[in-house]
């Protein structure tokens, strides 16, 4: 995730490493759909893991009403995809799949 201070900056450089992250992702995801499947050398190069299992993970997601969202109806409690962008300051956050408009936050829970 990307967060934005007040002033509406952020670490260019940390944002730069998630994009090349990302290029990487999708043109693996892109060979994989195309047939083409890692081969040995890079499979060897690969760091080994021993005793997996799928397992699950918090990732930040932001909760709240939604309206105007282009694959669901308007609703009162949805949670989103992974937030990659927040910038309160500037009323935007980027999920995984879409942007998003923020309006008012959420009161602090106790």
């Amino acid at each position: 995730m990307i967060p934005f201070d007040m002033n509406g900056q952020f670490d260019r450089e940390k944002l730069s490493r998630e994009i090349d992250n990302l290029k990487r992702l999708v043109s693996d995801l892109e060979r994989i759909r195309d047939g083409i499947y890692p081969d040995a050398r890079t499979l060897r190069s690969s760091p080994a893991l021993n005793d997996w299992r799928l397992t699950f993970r918090h990732t930040p997601a932001l909760s709240g009403s939604v309206r105007d969202h282009p694959r669901l109806p308007d609703a009162d409690d949805v949670i989103t995809s992974e937030v990659h962008i927040i910038a309160p300051a500037l009323g935007l956050a980027r999920t995984r799949s879409r942007w998003y408009r923020l309006e008012q936050r959420a009161a602090k829970r106790i």
